[in-house]
């Protein structure tokens, strides 16, 4: 996606909603392709199936 220049998880709308001053200061149609993104994912099972 990072490639494609698409922000389809919303990253860029979060940095602009919670972190004014530092989107005020980026490019993010430039910075965005080169940032490294750390997914961390935690999955709970509710129930089994059965």
């Amino acid at each position: 996606m990072q490639k494609a220049n698409c922000d389809g998880l919303g990253i860029g709308l979060q940095l602009k909603a919670l972190h004014q001053q530092i989107w005020k200061t980026l490019d993010w149609n430039d910075e965005y392709s080169k940032i490294i993104i750390k997914p961390h994912i935690q999955v709970k099972i509710k129930t089994t199936g059965y």
